[in-house]
């Protein structure tokens, strides 16, 4: 069975979002309700399969039984994604090292060539650098060979699983390309051979993931050398793998594989780089790696300090890891790459927005010091080393400084510090004073005061509590409820309520928008007037935008005041990646930015969840009070 994007797509959902019905799933989508319906009983028979059960209520409603199977089947289910017409456009062309014409191109997909015309005008502007057409000749790939054995696995890696190789290329010719009319099966079964020795040796091993891209590889250069009239990748990988650590062992082992594989012997420099590349990098090698980027880890440490007040210095296994990747990529120059799926890629970016931009901060201090430029597939693999180190930071736990007032005397304050102390790890009691005490002094080391006293003017204080001496079952369930939470809801609700709203008719380009909003910000007392430098700087690096929002930021040391400002465009526009109508900017101060990270980190989570996306639409034209109140519900409801 094919799948289509789309259903893919709804399988995301229909495990992500339980409660939804036909008429959430069509919004998210953007089809109809009936085009729902219709992909809903065309995969009845392989949710069945796997285990999961579906049934259609009257009025739109959806049951699933078997619910905890749908990971599994969606795992499963990428080999079944439909190849697209696109990619085997692509695929034809690599398996060409000659001009080709539309009529023989059409013919060898089975397609009219109209229709392959239409593909072809889209991809000659989309990958112009690596297709060119010239009238009286025809269409062929420019790629280097290089380049062309890393698109060809990267093309077919999604359909392989590396348990069967020879039946996986089968299903493959069969269902998606008809890649066996130009690879034999002798060829096929080579490479697979060949990946044995790979997993025999014993110096170092493969992921998975590594052991599919090498079979490929293989195959793509079996067949290079009898189809084509020049196949070698040039010197470049010799360049790129001598003086190497582990040099020596890639070498015997390109030796091996390049005899199985019945090739030329100057392919040897190639497989011994893509060994080097594909193994799994020893950790008691960190040493040697961590010395050798030793001035990026500690610029980049630095920087994230700076920026988002987070001391990672001291995360051994986030030094090591990211000293090895850093490596691998920077200096080893690593071409090539494993990818994600799309919509893990932007799943990465939407559940680790901090993990993310630390990733930012990474890229910047790789563009200064090595004049390599980070790409958004190395920029999520940057991320997920950060994130860890995130999870690591949590468990070691960033507690909640409380500070108790009590009017009863120090006995009475003191047993409310102690019952708050055993209430919930994440307290920590930094004092116990009278009212008249805390009148007199600063707070702003706090992050909740806990009071047994009306506090009349609570302005540029903490969030407050009111308990009692005895503190009842409730009021402890507040004070739990604040410290899991960061008190977010309650300070979110605070800038939402407070945000600048703009509407701008309309605008031709991101920088006009970021430009206008500076300059709000800055006629606010929000920020300085370097701001709009910084706001420019990041999106350069990275777009900000996700789907029908963007949400860009600038450095926390330029503003003197965290401040919200949301623009709503009436015309759409194009952003980098997609077209925009609405612009979020939360400015956020270095203090705050230290204070508050849980809460920034929900806020934009919360910013790209569905149910706002769907109701976005619908609040354009609202009075900007009401804009305000409608959004708050959505995110801090």
């Amino acid at each position: 069975m094919k799948l289509i994007r789309r259903q893919l797509t709804l399988l995301r959902y229909l495990q992500k979002q339980p409660q939804w019905g036909q008429r959430e799933l069509a919004a998210a989508l953007h089809v109809s309700a009936a085009t729902v319906k219709n992909d809903l009983l065309q995969l009845t028979p392989l949710l069945r399969e796997h285990g999961v059960e579906i049934s259609i209520r009257s009025g739109g409603g959806i049951r699933l039984i078997g619910r905890e199977n749908l990971s599994y089947l969606r795992k499963t289910a990428q080999t079944m994604q439909e190849f697209s017409l696109e990619s085997q456009v692509r695929l034809l062309l690599l398996m060409s090292d000659d001009f080709m014409v539309l009529q023989d191109m059409a013919d060898a997909l089975f397609i009219s060539k109209s229709l392959l015309e239409k593909v072809m005008s889209i991809l000659l502007q989309k990958y112009d650098d690596e297709i060119i057409s010239m009238r009286r000749h025809g269409i062929r790939m420019t790629s280097t060979q290089f380049e062309r054995r890393n698109l060809f696995a990267e093309l077919l890696l999604p359909y392989f699983k590396g348990i069967d190789f020879k039946a996986e290329i089968r299903l493959f010719h069969r269902d998606h390309f008809p890649l066996l009319d130009f690879v034999t099966e002798e060829e096929a079964a080579r490479a697979a051979k060949a990946v044995g020795l790979l997993r025999a040796q014993r110096a170092f091993s493969f992921t998975d993931e590594s052991q599919r891209l090498a079979y490929l590889q293989m195959v793509y250069i079996t067949y290079v050398h009898r189809a084509f009239r020049m196949a070698s990748p040039g010197p470049l990988a010799g360049e790129l793998s001598t003086g190497m650590k582990g040099e020596a062992l890639c070498q015997e082992l390109a030796q091996d594989v390049v005899h199985a594989l019945g090739l030329p012997v100057d392919e040897r420099a190639y497989f011994r780089y893509l060994f080097l590349s594909l193994r799994k990098q020893k950790m008691e090698d960190s040493a040697f790696y961590r010395e050798e980027m030793q001035g990026a880890l500690n610029e980049i440490l630095t920087r994230i300090e700076g920026r988002l007040v987070l001391d990672l210095s001291g995360d051994e296994a986030l030094l090591s890891g990211l000293a090895v990747h850093l490596y691998t990529t920077v200096i080893r120059r690593d071409l090539l790459k494993t990818t994600f799926q799309e919509h893990e890629g932007q799943g990465i970016r939407i559940e680790y927005p901090i993990g993310f931009e630390m990733a930012v901060i990474a890229a910047q201090v790789l563009a200064e010091m090595y004049d390599y430029q980070v790409l958004e597939e190395e920029l999520l693999y940057l991320t997920l080393h950060f994130q860890a180190a995130l999870e690591r930071l949590r468990s070691t736990g960033q507690r909640v400084r409380v500070l108790v007032v009590c009017h009863y005397g120090m006995a009475a304050a003191n047993l409310i510090a102690e019952r708050l102390t055993h209430l919930h790890a994440g307290i920590f009691i930094i004092g116990s004073t009278s009212m008249q005490s805390f009148l007199a002094h600063d707070a702003a080391e706090a992050d909740l005061v806990v009071s047994t006293e009306a506090i009349a003017n609570t302005e540029g204080l903490p969030p407050v509590l009111y308990v009692s001496p005895t503190l009842p079952a409730q009021e402890l369930a507040a004070v739990r409820q604040f410290v899991e939470t960061q008190g977010q809801r309650n300070v979110l609700l605070l800038y939402l309520m407070r945000a600048h709203v703009m509407d701008m008719e309309r605008a031709d380009n991101a920088e006009e928008v970021l430009t206008l909003a500076a300059r709000k910000l800055e006629e606010a007392g929000a920020v300085t007037g370097d701001y709009l430098g910084s706001l420019l700087e990041r999106e350069y690096i990275s777009s900000t935008d996700l789907g029908t929002i963007a949400v860009p930021h600038g450095n926390p040391d330029l503003v003197r005041e965290t401040a919200l400002l949301i623009i709503r465009l009436k015309q759409p526009l194009r952003w980098r990646v997609s077209d925009i109508s609405y612009v979020f900017i939360f400015a956020v101060s270095r203090v705050d930015m230290g204070r508050r990270l849980p809460l920034i980190s929900s806020f934009y989570k919360r910013l790209v969840s569905e149910e706002l996306r769907r109701a976005l639409p619908e609040m354009q034209a609202l009075p900007v009070q009401e804009f305000r109140l409608e959004l708050a519900h959505l995110i801090a409801g």
